[in-house]
């Protein structure tokens, strides 16, 4: 699925690649691409139809950038667009989540080394900035020293700004989760 909404979006992209600038009609050939994609993705259709509609309006008459083509151009406008979609707001701010005023669950994952109890650290930080309470559940536990690595990253971020954090974990990552999801914060 991934594939094909990847492949949806490149092929999307590559028909504004050697354009001097977006024109509707380019724009709308494009996004085609896009809405095929999206809706074999499963999104459903008003979802589908509301962004494309969005993209389209943003980007006719767009000014491209000297320094970058008309297809990475739309990828910025696409990101923005996907960004206030998944945000639902105008206001969004790429990478963050919206939060509810209950408990919100996020869950990190990635491949070794790629900066998830980095990200996790600096997400308590922004969280706590923002007058929210914040535990952390470890899961890694394939990898004795990341549960102390994540513990000493939230550990500084309590130092830094006291109150709220907490840090969980059990031998097994399933009754880390369910731990952490019935415990709330």
């Amino acid at each position: 699925m991934f594939d094909r909404l990847s492949e949806g979006f490149s092929s999307a992209f590559r028909r504004l690649s050697g354009k001097g600038r977006i024109s509707e009609s380019n724009v709308r050939e494009a996004m085609e691409d896009v809405r095929t994609a999206l809706l074999e993705a499963d999104v459903h259709y008003e979802i589908v139809n509301e962004f494309c509609d969005q993209v389209v309006e943003d980007a006719i008459g767009h000014e491209v950038t000297k320094s970058l083509q008309p297809g990475q151009e739309m990828i910025g406008i696409v990101n923005n667009a996907l960004v206030r979609l998944i945000s639902q707001g105008e206001d969004a701010q790429p990478g963050v989540p919206r939060m509810s005023p209950g408990p919100t669950i996020i869950m990190m994952c990635g491949l070794q080394g790629s900066g998830k109890t980095t990200t996790c650290g600096k997400l308590a930080a922004y969280l706590k900035k923002r007058g929210r309470s914040v535990m952390v559940c470890a899961a890694d536990l394939q990898r004795p020293a990341a549960v102390d690595q994540l513990q000493t990253v939230v550990e500084q971020v309590e130092e830094q700004m006291p109150g709220g954090s907490q840090v969980h974990f059990y031998a097994e990552p399933d009754k880390v989760a369910e731990y952490g999801k019935a415990v709330g914060v």
